[in-house]
């Protein structure tokens, strides 16, 4: 799983805005210090595991970290199920659908709802132990020439207090270690984190 070096500059170059790259199976693929900070520490999960869904549906902590748990989870769910072209068979789609409809019944009742939805922008709630709770802005930006890669970028509203608490959750972490990048698989793609 790779973005191409000019994405993940762009990833890196972006800190402190915290920016996220997933495919369309919503594999993690990129981040920043900053997405590290704010959603959960990328580099400490086994490759397999940066799926924002596995992430969402298994990790207990997601239901803390988004007060609007329910919000969030319903059109991450319709975006994969909207992502699923029934035209262009993809095993590892199928497994990850597989597995999550196992593993959780909230999964599995919101797949079942057969709702289609399509990343784009709005708002969400987000909880950090340190600052309290934040409202951030998100834009989904589709990458070019990628197979349906997509890039989220959160920023809180100008002068309000979530930029201030962001600001500061961002300041406190400062002195963690940054984004590590590995070269791996073809010439001139960068894998982050791994």
């Amino acid at each position: 799983m790779h973005v191409r070096k000019g994405i993940a500059n762009l990833v890196r170059a972006m800190d402190p805005l915290p920016v996220i790259v997933q495919n369309r199976r919503m594999d993690v693929l990129a981040w920043n210090r900053a997405a590290k900070v704010l959603l959960t520490d990328f580099d400490a999960l086994p490759a397999r595991e940066r799926n924002i869904l596995r992430w969402l549906f298994l990790d207990p902590t997601t239901r803390t970290r988004y007060p609007d748990w329910e919000d969030v989870a319903g059109p991450t769910v319709a975006a994969l199920r909207a992502a699923r072209d029934p035209r262009r068979p993809d095993e590892s789609l199928e497994r990850l659908v597989g597995e999550l409809s196992v593993a959780s019944e909230d999964f599995a009742r919101l797949w079942a709802g057969y709702r289609l939805y399509k990343h784009g922008h709005g708002a969400k709630r987000i909880h950090h132990e340190s600052v309290g709770i934040m409202t951030l802005n998100f834009e989904t930006l589709d990458i070019p020439g990628s197979e349906g890669d997509f890039m989220s970028v959160y920023a809180a509203d100008f002068g309000s207090p979530s930029e201030e608490k962001l600001r500061i959750l961002l300041s406190w972490a400062e002195s963690s270690s940054p984004l590590k990048a590995t070269h791996t698989g073809a010439p001139g793609d960068i894998a982050a984190g791994e």
